[in-house]
């Protein structure tokens, strides 16, 4: 038990909620006793844990202590304002600070009066010579929003949404889907699933799209766009082996507008929604592909942040699948997806892709392809390649000279140096050497 002796220390605590257990604030007295031991054999028949204060009373510890962590510990809060008793008021202010409005419940006798100031909110009135009818009226309102419940506590696990924004984002989404359609994303979430039913899985995703997309429009719901752009990518990723949702995956990759969404700002959600399916290793033959062809951009100079989530997943990639693509984008059609490719297996030094490297060296024809393809063999330390090297140095670099490329030679110096710094390097230096000093290559 926390020592907590003033409300505000529960939130500054974070005490995490037991699941299923509820607190009952009530009067002190016989009566309600009575109704608290009726309420806790129902309830407890359903698998609910119930506790009152006045059951754990000690010497030793204040009753404050045991209310506040009575409230915080508990999932479910009930309250009994029959009395309008004071003690249970001040229970009840804490409580609405601190728990969401739909695990509060509040009951009061049938012919109890409700004070002023709480008159808007909903309550159970019973008749305390039928508390079986409570005990139903109540279980029915914990179960209501059971899936609500569970959905927040996904949310907050998988942490796809600030905590403070959780309970709102909720609210909003509940609007927008049916108890039905929330309940298979948590199912999907949870991974719990068994794709028993496809029709409604795939119903509820087409309909999330549907969602999404209209709301993309709305101003006034901009904050929700990027939540729940996480949360429909997180859900695509729990059922993306069903036919029709791999399909829509690679179409949405190949979009050019998703709703009033397009231009660099659709790219982002894409780049996210390849990176995370990559990462797990579903679909990569869709995704990798459009990972890859990302790169047939020519390198801006402007800041490109999707270029660099993709160029630092491929870094630390260590799937064989994602470096299996790179090794063959090497011989690509594209010279930028050849360039990039380049630099990239020789920052990871996949030695894989030594054949590859020289393959394309021999038939190169782009210099600023030529120089990262050189760059790699070096890096990878390729003894292999240092035919290939010399015959391009005497097939080319006259030409690349003349031409002004002067880097393009420095680079061929820097992978013979990791290569052969002993009689190739000497042959080299005495041709190139004056020549790159001149030119502020050396």
């Amino acid at each position: 038990m926390r020592n907590i002796f003033y409300p505000k220390q529960i939130n500054k605590s974070k005490i995490t909620a037991l699941e299923n257990q509820c607190f009952f604030a009530m009067p002190f007295s016989d009566q309600y006793t009575n109704l608290y031991d009726t309420l806790t054999l129902y309830l407890q028949n359903d698998g609910y844990k119930c506790i009152r204060v006045d059951n754990n009373l000690s010497a030793s510890v204040p009753i404050i202590n045991l209310i506040l962590n009575g409230i915080a510990t508990s999932q479910f809060v009930i309250v009994d304002i029959s009395e309008t008793n004071a003690n249970v008021f001040y229970e009840l202010g804490i409580t609405h600070t601190i728990k969401d409005y739909e695990n509060v419940f509040i009951i009061k006798e049938k012919e109890a009066k409700t004070p002023f100031d709480i008159q808007h909110l909903q309550y159970i009135s019973y008749d305390k010579n039928n508390l079986k009818a409570l005990a139903n009226e109540l279980l029915e309102r914990l179960k209501a929003n059971q899936y609500k419940i569970i959905f927040k506590k996904i949310l907050l696990i998988k942490q796809l949404l600030k905590y403070d924004d959780i309970d709102d984002f909720v609210d909003y989404f509940s609007r927008h889907f049916s108890e039905e359609q929330i309940s298979i994303f948590s199912e999907l979430l949870e991974d719990v699933t068994t794709f028993s039913s496809i029709p409604s899985i795939t119903s509820a995703i087409w309909e999330y799209d549907r969602v999404l997309r209209n709301e993309t429009y709305t101003i006034e719901t901009s904050d929700y766009i990027t939540p729940l752009f996480k949360l429909f990518f997180e859900i695509l990723s729990s059922c993306y082996k069903i036919d029709e949702i791999a399909i829509f995956i690679g179409e949405f990759l190949h979009n050019h507008e998703y709703g009033a969404i397009y231009g660099k700002a659709l790219l982002s959600y894409q780049t996210d929604l390849a990176i995370k399916f990559a990462e797990n290793s579903k679909l990569v033959d869709i995704v990798g592909k459009w990972i890859i062809e990302y790169f047939q951009r020519s390198k801006s100079t402007h800041v490109d942040l999707n270029r660099y989530k993709l160029e630092a997943f491929l870094l630390k990639s260590d799937s064989e699948q994602i470096n299996e693509y790179i090794v063959n984008a090497l011989i690509s059609d594209n010279k930028y997806i050849r360039e990039h490719m380049a630099d990239i297996v020789g920052e990871k030094k996949l030695y894989i892709a030594e054949d590859n490297l020289i393959t394309q060296l021999k038939r190169e024809t782009n210099i600023y392809t030529t120089s990262s393809i050189v760059e790699a063999l070096g890096k990878i330390n390729s003894k292999k390649s240092i035919d290939a090297i010399k015959e391009w140095l005497e097939n080319n670099a006259d030409s690349a000279l003349n031409n002004g490329h002067y880097f393009a030679i420095k680079h061929f110096r820097n992978a013979i140096v990791k290569i052969d710094n002993n009689k190739t390097l000497k042959d080299f230096d005495n041709k190139y050497y004056d020549t790159l000093k001149a030119n502020n290559e050396i």
